[in-house]
């Protein structure tokens, strides 16, 4: 039921970001960054349904999807690192990310999807984007020889917001 649509506009997009670097002791690195970015123009769908008066009781549900630039979303968050040199064969550096990711719709087709579901369009509410990972933390330790380096990383990440069972709000959870 796809229908295309040649009046897409581009999407834009506006990412700022800031960054503070300070070296101590010439072993021990701190960063502190922060970031947003917002899409306008993003690409989602609007679902035409003919009025039940035009439809017989022979006939089916008869309608299409159009792709719209009706999304948007906007980004947000900040990451800490520290890296210290322990050894000079052994260094680490330990990250934590905060992110908020809201917009209207997360893919293409989530209109279409609430649709089907019959329910109705996010077009004018902003819910958390289904990439929305709230906190991440990374360990990274490197061990380094002539001969050989190793390198561990360790990933630890919030989970993922979902949608319960009966919500009419996508990500609520």
């Amino acid at each position: 039921p796809f229908a295309g649509n040649l009046e897409l506009e581009p999407i834009k997009t506006v990412s700022t970001e800031f960054s503070y670097k300070r070296h101590f002791d010439g072993d021990f690195l701190f960063v502190f960054t922060g970031f947003t970015k917002s899409f306008e123009n993003l690409i989602d769908t609007r679902t035409f349904i003919v009025p039940d008066s035009l439809i017989t009781s022979t006939s089916q549900n008869i309608g299409f999807v159009e792709y719209t630039n009706s999304a948007s979303g906007k980004a947000s968050g900040f990451e800490v690192t520290v890296q210290k040199r322990l050894t000079d064969k052994l260094s680490g550096r330990l990250s934590y990310t905060y992110m908020k990711a809201t917009g209207t719709s997360s893919t293409a087709e989530d209109n279409f999807q609430l649709a089907l579901a019959g329910e109705s369009s996010t077009e004018s509410i902003d819910v958390p984007l289904s990439w929305d990972q709230r906190h991440s933390v990374i360990f990274d330790f490197d061990y380094e020889t002539n001969a050989l380096r190793l390198d561990a990383v360790f990933r630890l990440f919030s989970p993922l917001p979902f949608t319960t069972p009966g919500s009419s709000i996508p990500n609520n959870a």
